[in-house]
């Protein structure tokens, strides 16, 4: 009976002992988790997150910053936008000088009458009197004259009567002889007198008249004369004198 209380004594004080121990590791491990949760959440208190990539970043300015009005980043910044400008500028004029090298003297003049022709039409919406059509050699010569007051108000009193009444000749024949001769071409110059009036007439050339239309009396003297004085010499069936532009005689 001894030995059996004994046992039971000794089984009672191990399993307190082994009791008590698994409660210290229990309260042991407990606190390691209050640790780790705490260190997880310090951990991530200071973690960024994805919006914080898109929050603006304050910098510190300095005193003669704030008292230039600008940071020098924002000064570099701008300044390096402007070497990137001149950059781009300096590489599109070495490419255009380069290609302008490659072109033929035929495709350089096209080039430049081109341009010329842009300008003209910008001119003809500021001064609408002019035509678009108004010769490229003519236009070069006499583009100092359409900026002046006097043009722009004789353009003005055009356009006004243009509006009101039949005004001879049509808008796109007035300055058909700037397109008919040359200005590096010319080797005679006829002045008319007085315009002609009458429907099919006139058409930007002094005492030629359109195909189809009789010979006015002036031009018929002019007819005459020629035939007194250049042997061989037939008159047209017509008026029509573009072929007398085309060579050179300015009418």
């Amino acid at each position: 009976m001894l030995n059996l209380a004994g046992k039971m004594i000794c089984k009672q004080i191990l399993w307190s002992a082994s009791c008590r121990t698994l409660s210290v590791v229990v309260r042991a491990l407990n606190n390691i988790n209050i640790r780790q949760s705490i260190w997880n959440r310090k951990e991530m208190s200071t973690q960024k997150t994805i919006s914080n990539f898109f929050k603006p970043v304050n910098k510190r300015t300095t005193s003669q910053d704030t008292q230039d009005g600008a940071s020098p980043k924002k000064s570099k910044v701008s300044g390096g936008k402007e070497n990137i400008n001149d950059n781009r500028a300096q590489k599109m004029e070495s490419s255009l000088n380069s290609s302008e090298n490659c072109l033929s003297p035929d495709q350089k003049q096209r080039m430049s009458e081109n341009k010329l022709k842009a300008e003209i039409k910008l001119q003809c919406r500021r001064t609408p009197g002019l035509h678009e059509n108004f010769g490229v050699s003519w236009y070069t010569a006499l583009q100092k004259e359409f900026s002046k007051p006097y043009f722009e108000e004789l353009s003005k009193f055009v356009v006004s009567k243009r509006n009101q009444t039949t005004v001879y000749p049509p808008a796109e024949q007035v300055f058909s002889w700037t397109h008919h001769c040359d200005l590096k071409d010319i080797k005679v110059v006829v002045l008319g007198q007085d315009p002609y009036h009458g429907p099919g007439q006139a058409h930007g050339l002094c005492f030629s008249v359109q195909k189809g239309i009789q010979p006015p009396p002036s031009l018929v003297n002019m007819y005459k004369e020629l035939e007194s004085d250049i042997l061989g010499f037939t008159r047209p069936s017509h008026g029509h004198l573009i072929g007398w532009a085309k060579q050179g005689k300015l009418i």
